[in-house]
Protein backbone atom coordinates (compact mmCIF):
# COMPACT_ATOMS: atom_id res chain seq x y z
CA UNK A 1 0.00 0.00 0.00
CA UNK A 2 2.54 2.65 0.86
CA UNK A 3 3.92 2.60 -2.99
CA UNK A 4 0.70 3.14 -4.27
CA UNK A 5 0.22 6.26 -2.07
CA UNK A 6 3.62 7.57 -2.90
CA UNK A 7 3.16 7.15 -6.52
CA UNK A 8 -0.33 9.02 -6.28
CA UNK A 9 1.72 11.84 -4.40
CA UNK A 10 4.36 12.03 -7.14
CA UNK A 11 1.43 12.35 -9.28
CA UNK A 12 -0.44 14.92 -7.70
CA UNK A 13 2.70 16.98 -7.27
CA UNK A 14 4.06 17.19 -10.97
CA UNK A 15 0.16 16.98 -12.74
CA UNK A 16 1.73 19.67 -14.98
CA UNK A 17 4.27 18.03 -16.37
CA UNK A 18 2.09 14.78 -16.59
CA UNK A 19 -0.44 16.99 -18.53
CA UNK A 20 2.05 18.51 -21.01
CA UNK A 21 3.32 15.10 -21.38
CA UNK A 22 0.29 13.41 -22.40
CA UNK A 23 -0.83 16.12 -24.70
CA UNK A 24 2.80 15.64 -26.46
CA UNK A 25 2.06 12.16 -26.82
CA UNK A 26 -1.33 12.97 -28.65
CA UNK A 27 0.60 15.84 -31.18
CA UNK A 28 3.98 13.70 -31.64
CA UNK A 29 2.44 10.19 -32.06
CA UNK A 30 0.36 10.63 -34.55
CA UNK A 31 3.57 12.85 -36.95
CA UNK A 32 5.38 9.30 -36.96
CA UNK A 33 2.97 7.82 -39.32
CA UNK A 34 3.62 10.73 -41.67
CA UNK A 35 7.22 9.70 -42.91
CA UNK A 36 7.25 8.82 -46.61
CA UNK A 37 9.26 6.69 -48.67
CA UNK A 38 11.39 9.79 -50.37
CA UNK A 39 12.13 11.50 -46.82
CA UNK A 40 15.02 13.85 -46.80
CA UNK A 41 17.45 13.11 -44.50
CA UNK A 42 19.96 16.19 -43.44
CA UNK A 43 23.26 16.26 -41.75
CA UNK A 44 24.09 19.73 -39.56
CA UNK A 45 27.33 20.62 -38.67
CA UNK A 46 27.02 23.95 -36.22
CA UNK A 47 29.26 25.56 -34.30
CA UNK A 48 28.53 28.43 -31.88
CA UNK A 49 30.95 30.65 -29.39
CA UNK A 50 30.06 33.01 -26.95
CA UNK A 51 31.64 36.25 -26.39
CA UNK A 52 30.26 38.14 -23.22
CA UNK A 53 30.64 42.04 -23.84
CA UNK A 54 29.05 42.91 -20.69
CA UNK A 55 26.64 41.57 -17.71
CA UNK A 56 23.86 41.93 -19.86
CA UNK A 57 25.20 41.73 -23.77
CA UNK A 58 26.67 38.47 -25.17
CA UNK A 59 27.12 37.68 -28.94
CA UNK A 60 27.20 34.07 -30.29
CA UNK A 61 28.47 34.06 -33.60
CA UNK A 62 27.37 30.71 -34.79
CA UNK A 63 28.74 28.98 -38.41
CA UNK A 64 26.84 26.41 -40.32
CA UNK A 65 27.14 23.35 -43.06
CA UNK A 66 23.89 21.56 -44.01
CA UNK A 67 23.48 18.66 -46.70
CA UNK A 68 21.03 16.24 -47.79
CA UNK A 69 22.56 12.66 -47.08
CA UNK A 70 19.58 11.94 -49.62
CA UNK A 71 19.82 13.97 -52.48
CA UNK A 72 23.46 14.94 -53.08
CA UNK A 73 22.49 18.39 -54.88
CA UNK A 74 21.30 20.56 -51.76
CA UNK A 75 23.82 22.26 -49.46
CA UNK A 76 23.59 25.24 -47.26
CA UNK A 77 26.38 27.68 -45.62
CA UNK A 78 25.36 29.57 -43.09
CA UNK A 79 26.47 32.86 -40.31
CA UNK A 80 24.38 33.38 -37.57
CA UNK A 81 25.74 36.38 -35.59
CA UNK A 82 23.29 36.22 -32.78
CA UNK A 83 22.81 39.15 -30.39
CA UNK A 84 21.19 38.66 -26.96
CA UNK A 85 20.81 41.08 -24.15
CA UNK A 86 19.50 40.15 -20.77
CA UNK A 87 16.18 42.38 -19.12
CA UNK A 88 15.99 40.42 -16.36
CA UNK A 89 16.50 36.68 -14.44
CA UNK A 90 13.19 35.58 -16.98
CA UNK A 91 13.50 37.68 -20.39
CA UNK A 92 16.08 37.77 -22.99
CA UNK A 93 15.62 39.93 -26.33
CA UNK A 94 17.92 38.69 -29.20
CA UNK A 95 18.31 39.45 -32.87
CA UNK A 96 20.44 38.52 -35.45
CA UNK A 97 20.74 39.04 -39.55
CA UNK A 98 21.72 35.16 -41.22
CA UNK A 99 23.56 35.04 -44.15
CA UNK A 100 22.91 31.77 -45.73
CA UNK A 101 24.38 30.00 -49.31
CA UNK A 102 22.16 27.47 -50.07
CA UNK A 103 23.09 25.59 -53.53
CA UNK A 104 20.44 23.10 -55.40
CA UNK A 105 20.68 21.60 -58.51
CA UNK A 106 20.04 24.67 -60.48
CA UNK A 107 19.47 27.09 -58.12
CA UNK A 108 21.73 28.33 -56.24
CA UNK A 109 20.81 31.53 -53.75
CA UNK A 110 22.59 33.57 -51.41
CA UNK A 111 19.98 34.89 -48.24
CA UNK A 112 19.88 37.59 -45.72
CA UNK A 113 17.74 36.49 -42.80
CA UNK A 114 16.62 39.39 -39.96
CA UNK A 115 15.24 38.08 -37.40
CA UNK A 116 14.33 38.98 -33.54
CA UNK A 117 12.75 37.31 -30.42
CA UNK A 118 12.16 37.22 -26.72
CA UNK A 119 13.61 33.98 -25.24
CA UNK A 120 11.51 33.48 -21.55
CA UNK A 121 13.55 30.85 -19.24
CA UNK A 122 10.92 29.67 -16.75
CA UNK A 123 11.21 28.63 -14.04
CA UNK A 124 14.74 29.34 -12.78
Amino acid sequence: MPVKNNANHLIRQNTGTVLILVLLSFVCVPSLAQVNEESNTLVWIDAYLVHNFTERVKVNPGLGYRRNINNESWKQIFFNPVVTYQLNNTLQAQGSLVLAYTDEMDNTIFEIRPWQGILVSYPR
